[in-house]
């Protein structure tokens, strides 16, 4: 399938199979908006989800100036789109750029945020990883960089981070533990 941005279908031609819903200043409304007007001629419709829109553009030198922010209350916002009732009509919901630090719709960890967005949405899925799993996820992150080049301990993060995979976060956190015990510069 060929999606195209909301309402801009019609500049494809024929090569269009649907549309996606974005981040819109009037927040919801847009929303109600996208599923009521473009819902019945799209093949698939994708609606999205978001923890909020604060547009850094213009300070980082990009340009692109947006005066209207969607607050992250929280996360009461993305827990708002995530259970947005229309999406029940979508074939599927994007999250919403998900690293764009410059737009302010970031899932992954922030020291403003914390592991908050990742957490609701992994309640929104209903899977069973802790915050303490996510942390084991940041914490092999870190020693990747702190070790970068001691090919022994990148030996054992290697076999961290396949206990991960594996879903044996307990042992990762343990390698973790005496990585850092005895090569650590802590």
């Amino acid at each position: 399938y060929f999606l195209t941005l909301w309402a801009a279908q019609n500049m494809v031609g024929n090569s269009a199979s649907g549309e996606f819903l974005w981040v819109a200043n009037d927040h919801l409304l847009a929303h109600d908006y996208y599923y009521n007007t473009y819902l019945v001629n799209n093949l698939v419709t994708v609606g999205s989800s978001y923890p909020g829109f604060d547009s850094f553009y213009e300070d980082g030198g990009w340009g692109l100036h947006h005066t209207w922010n969607i607050n992250h209350n929280n996360g009461d916002t993305f827990v708002e789109t995530l259970n947005y009732t229309h999406h029940e009509a979508a074939d599927f919901i994007q999250l919403v750029t998900w690293n764009d630090f410059g737009e302010g719709t970031m899932l992954e960890p922030t020291e403003e945020y914390g592991f908050l967005n990742l957490q609701l949405l992994q309640e929104y899925t209903g899977v069973s990883y802790v915050p303490q799993d996510l942390q084991t996820a940041l914490d092999l992150y870190k020693a990747r960089k702190e070790f970068s080049g001691n090919t022994t301990v990148e030996y054992y993060l290697d076999r961290c981070y396949k206990k991960i995979k594996k879903s044996n976060l307990g042992r990762a956190r343990l390698i973790l533990r005496a990585v850092n015990r005895f090569y650590g510069s802590n």
